[in-house]
């Protein structure tokens, strides 16, 4: 991946999953992400421009897509381009996504698993928030790729968060007291408070603008990518290509709907006898 940008904007990219993507010949291109956001971060910004990536919250192996969807971010964003800088930030103990970039562990706590436990580390890291943030240091940017902001730095531009669902809010049913009290005061407020909010889908757009109130000018809708490089069209005459299946990586959790998933190939079954 590569930045392309005037003096005035800035570029989060990566392959798998990105915050701007532009498929060229074999190379994925960095595009925008908000060109508002960029002016602002010209001239009243430190040289380098210091970009910090929030990844405090990541759990190794234990977030499904979200975890794969910052896992792809931090091995695929260049560590300074175009005068800028990243950092990604941790909590202790965590182990590093990528050895080889820029990355600060601060005393915050985790938010681990299970509701209640995210609950007390959230207000651990609210209660040490001024020392958290001097660990961190000064940045003009921060960008939350977790959707969940338990550990606030206050940088000079303001944040950016990636809200991958609010199915607390389309499904409150599928969720405990406890998980619904911390996704509205990690993922909603945090979504309010932001400069930018990136979406992953135009659905997931429409529920940030009806249930938060965001306005539609402040989310910006980008798809995830895909490695075409690693993902290709099977060469016609192929015993690939008569192959037919249903790929859909996705854990058993009840919004992921395996059970209409099941009754659909069962059905499709009829006329195509060796779908798998």
């Amino acid at each position: 991946a590569r930045s392309q940008a005037g003096a005035h904007s800035w570029f989060l990219c990566h392959r798998t999953a990105v915050l701007g993507l532009e498929v060229g010949t074999g190379l994925l291109r960095c595009a925008s992400l908000a060109a508002h956001l960029g002016r602002e971060l010209g001239d009243q910004t430190m040289s380098p421009a210091r970009i910090a990536v929030m990844l405090n919250t990541y759990v190794p192996g234990r977030m499904g897509g979200m975890g794969v969807f910052a896992e792809q971010l931090v091995q695929h964003l260049p560590t300074g381009a175009d005068g800028f800088e990243f950092v990604d930030v941790y909590a202790q103990g965590q182990p590093a996504i990528s050895s080889s970039r820029p990355s600060i562990h601060v005393d915050a706590a985790n938010s681990g698993v299970g509701a209640l436990p995210r609950l007390v580390n959230f207000l651990y890291n609210r209660l040490f928030a001024g020392r958290l943030r001097s660990q961190v240091g000064a940045v003009d940017l921060a960008y939350y790729p977790l959707t969940s902001v338990t550990l606030g730095v206050k940088p000079l531009r303001g944040t950016v968060v990636t809200v991958h669902d609010l199915q607390h809010r389309e499904l409150p049913q599928n969720f405990s007291w406890a998980q619904k009290i911390y996704r509205s005061m990690t993922y909603e407020r945090a979504a309010k408070r932001a400069r930018e909010v990136v979406v992953i889908s135009n659905f997931t757009a429409s529920t940030v603008e009806r249930f938060l109130g965001i306005p539609r000018e402040r989310i910006r809708t980008i798809y995830p990518g895909i490695d075409h490089e690693f993902f290709t069209p099977a060469a016609a005459g192929s015993s690939t290509s008569a192959d037919e299946f249903v790929y859909y990586p996705a854990r058993g959790l009840p919004h992921k709907n395996h059970h209409v998933l099941f009754a659909a190939v069962a059905e499709a079954r009829k006329s195509r006898p060796n779908l798998r």
